[in-house]
């Protein structure tokens, strides 16, 4: 019997609860450590149904509870899609850009409705 072919990425794979989908987007996260709210700008490596990567040039402090939108674009949509979530930070680790911010969902991702002002000058954003 011969032995088993596995690649590295086989055993990655194993230890992860979900997949991950590579995903590059804006994502928007609040949070509020040590009873200061703040808000920062990144970018997602990676987006999986349990959580998702961030790259920032900011740092956040690990176990410090999170909110964020994701903002989707595609040339073959229409607009851009909004998606809401929150979670807790995972893990932090320094990289190229900054830092790479592992978030952990503690929910279900939400996809936000856009939906016409009554007067139609602009869109609101409405939870779905």
């Amino acid at each position: 019997m011969g032995k088993p072919n596995y690649k590295a990425e086989d055993l990655t794979r194993d230890k992860r609860k979900y997949r991950r989908y590579p995903l590059e987007c804006a994502v928007d996260i609040r949070f509020s450590c040590e009873e200061v709210a703040s808000e920062l700008k990144g970018i997602t490596r990676n987006v999986s149904i349990g959580g998702l990567l961030v790259c920032s040039p900011s740092w956040i402090a690990e176990s410090c509870p999170v909110s964020f939108v994701l903002t989707v674009q595609a040339s073959h949509l229409v607009h851009p899609v909004r998606l809401l979530g929150s979670g807790k930070v995972a893990r932090v680790n320094p990289c190229a850009r900054g830092y790479e911010i592992g978030v952990e969902c503690n929910k279900l991702i939400e996809e936000l409705e856009t939906s016409c002002v009554t007067d139609g000058s602009r869109d609101s954003i409405a939870k779905a």
